[in-house]
C-alpha cells in the first residue's frame, strides 16, 4: 500500500473546508448553528443532555453529507450516495457514520478509563505513602480546586504527566488509525474496524499530524471566542452574556473547520489505494475524489 505524506494529508484537509461547505452548505450550517446554540443554552442538567444529543445528530448529518459528496465521484449515480437539498438528508450513510463514530469513541473511552484508573491508583498510593497529604486528596475528591492545585504542584503533578501524556498520545494514535471507519462504513455498508486500521498503514504519522493541527485549530477557535467575550465585557457588555457569546462563536468556528478538515484528511488517505473498490459497483481505480 502506497505511503502518503504529511504535506498531502494536511493540504487536502485544509482544501476540503471550501469544498465541503460548497457540497453541503445546509448540513454544515445546521451543525454550526447547533454547536453554537449548545454552548449558549446547554446548561448543566437534563437540558445539556438534549443539546449534546442534538450536536451529535447535527455533526453526524454533516459528516454523512461530506462523505456522500466524496464517494459520489467514485460511484457516480449510486442512489445510496445521493445528496439531499444542500446536503440535508438522513439515510443509511448517516446511520453508518454514527455507528462507526460510536464504536471508535467507545474504544477510545475504554483507553481513557484505563489510564484514569491507573492515575487514581497512583494518587492513592502516593497518599498511602504520605507523599501526598491524605486530607488534600479528600478535599480534591470533594471538588476543592485549591486542594487539587496543591496536589498537582507536587508529586501528583509528576504522576499526572507520567500517566496522561502517554494516554493522550495513545488515544490520538487510535483515532488516527481508525479515522477511516466512518467513510469505509458508508462506502461498504458495514462496520469494519479491522479494515479501517489496515487502510491507514503508512499514513499514521500524516494523520496524527493532521489531527493535532485540527485539534489546535479548534482550541484556537475556542480561545479566540473567549477573548472576544472578554473584550466585549471590558467594553461594558454584560459579563455572563459576553462570555456565552464568545463561547458560542468559538464553538461555531471550531465546528465549521473541524468537520470538513477531518473528512478531507480521511478522504486523502482512503483514496490512495486505487485497487480498493468496496462493495459498490464502479471501477474505483478509474476515479479520483
Amino acid at each position: 500500500m502506497a505511503t502518503v505524506s504529511v504535506e498531502q494529508v494536511v493540504t487536502e484537509s485544509f482544501a476540503y473546508v471550501r469544498r465541503g461547505w460548497r457540497a453541503a452548505p445546509g448540513a454544515m450550517g445546521a451543525a454550526v448553528i447547533v454547536a453554537a446554540a449548545g454552548q449558549a443554552f446547554g446548561q448543566p442538567g437534563p437540558e445539556m443532555s438534549l443539546w449534546l444529543f442534538a450536536q451529535v445528530a447535527a455533526a453526524t448529518l454533516a459528516t454523512g453529507a461530506l462523505y456522500r459528496s466524496i464517494l459520489q465521484q467514485a460511484h457516480p449515480g449510486d442512489p445510496r450516495l445521493r445528496l439531499g437539498p444542500a446536503g440535508l438528508q438522513w439515510g443509511k450513510a448517516e446511520w453508518w457514520v454514527l455507528a462507526a463514530n460510536l464504536a471508535v469513541g467507545f474504544l477510545m473511552g475504554l483507553v481513557a478509563c484505563a489510564f484514569a484508573l491507573v492515575w487514581g491508583i497512583g494518587l492513592n498510593a502516593l497518599s498511602a505513602s504520605h507523599e501526598i497529604d491524605p486530607s488534600l486528596l479528600l478535599h480534591a475528591s470533594a471538588g476543592d480546586p485549591a486542594a487539587f492545585s496543591r496536589i498537582m504542584a507536587g508529586p501528583g503533578g509528576i504522576l499526572t504527566l507520567a500517566v496522561f501524556l502517554p494516554g493522550v498520545a495513545l488515544i490520538i494514535y487510535l483515532w488516527a488509525r481508525l479515522i477511516l471507519a466512518p467513510i469505509l462504513a458508508v462506502d461498504t455498508g458495514r462496520l469494519d474496524l479491522g479494515r479501517a486500521w489496515k487502510l491507514t498503514r503508512g499514513a499514521s504519522l500524516a494523520l496524527v499530524v493532521a489531527l493535532i493541527i485540527i485539534f489546535l485549530g479548534q482550541l484556537l477557535a475556542v480561545l479566540s471566542g473567549g477573548l472576544l467575550g472578554a473584550l466585549a465585557a471590558s467594553g461594558g457588555a454584560d459579563l455572563a452574556g459576553a462570555g456565552l457569546a464568545g463561547a458560542s462563536a468559538g464553538a461555531a468556528i471550531a465546528t465549521a473547520l473541524s468537520l470538513p478538515m477531518t473528512a478531507g484528511a480521511a478522504a486523502c488517505v482512503y483514496r490512495r489505494d486505487k485497487t480498493y473498490s468496496g462493495t459498490y459497483s464502479g471501477p474505483w481505480a478509474a476515479n479520483e475524489f
